[in-house]
């Protein structure tokens, strides 16, 4: 569970950034994106944590240069991933209620990916990266 937790994890910050490049042309987009993938996410955080999975890495050869980029998830990240993404969730389901969401909607779903970066990040250099 613990691989494909963190392999869920990986998917849900590409997935945010498809929602901010969609919601550069309707801006409801991204709400509805930012939300949609938060709900599916703190579904896959309470399933790693209720599991009482391992923690587990996943190194990927994107980085910089000459060093991968290292993920973990452990049950502290998953419990602050788990908040993240409600209230995330929350957020998108907030501004899905507005007549004309606001110009920085699409600032949503890059904003959370970079929380659930800052939280899944492996090493320092990673750390450094996403701050």
């Amino acid at each position: 569970m613990s691989a494909f937790a963190l392999a869920g994890a990986a998917v849900l910050l590409l997935a945010w950034l498809l929602a901010a490049a969609a919601g550069l042309a309707v801006r409801r987009w991204a709400a509805l994106g930012a939300g949609a993938i938060s709900a599916a996410g703190a579904l896959v955080a309470a399933a790693y944590l209720l599991d009482g999975a391992p923690p587990a890495t996943l190194a990927l050869p994107i980085g910089l240069p000459g060093l991968p980029m290292t993920l973990a998830l452990d049950g502290l990240s998953g419990f602050f991933l788990l908040l993240l993404m409600l209230l995330g969730a929350a957020a998108g389901a907030a501004a899905l209620d507005e007549r004309r969401p606001p110009a920085t909607a699409p600032c949503l779903p890059v904003f959370l990916a970079a929380m659930a970066l800052c939280l899944l990040a492996g090493e320092r250099h990673q750390r450094r990266i996403a701050s």
